[in-house]
């Protein structure tokens, strides 16, 4: 759940069930496109290190960007998510190709967007030790 009580001409506190506020609308604060991208990306992530963790597949590290892809007037914007992956050596960047994927069906807000998501995957193999994600 999520509470949101106007303050003054355009801005907001917003307080959600984990216990997070945030402003809205004043300077500085996340637009509504921004609010969108985050969960768009974060709801991705986490789908993505709980099913990493559940197949065993061991990620080095993992970042994003999203982004609001404009769009006329007359049709509905797409959210834009690029998912930048870094997997140990021993990995078969195929697996965790299949997990990108499959991530987008496990995440809530991704269901959501249905077809106004795309989501797209890079993989580099890193040397080095290798991460645990839990």
């Amino acid at each position: 759940m999520v509470e949101l009580v106007w303050n003054a001409e355009r801005s907001a506190t917003v307080l959600t069930s984990s216990g997070a506020v945030t402003e809205l609308g004043s300077p500085g604060a996340p637009s509504s496109e921004d609010l969108l991208c985050m969960a768009a990306a974060g709801c991705l992530m986490r789908a993505f290190l709980e099913l990493a963790d559940d197949s065993s597949l061991s990620i080095l590290s993992y970042a994003s960007t999203a982004r609001m892809q404009s769009a006329p007037a007359e049709s509905r914007p797409r959210v834009l998510v690029n998912v930048y992956l870094g997997v140990s050596p021993g990995i078969v960047a195929s697996d965790a190709e299949r997990l990108c994927r499959v991530c987008a069906d496990a995440s809530t807000v991704a269901r959501l967007l249905g077809d106004r998501l795309t989501v797209t995957c890079d993989i580099r193999v890193v040397c080095g030790t290798a991460a645990t994600v839990h």
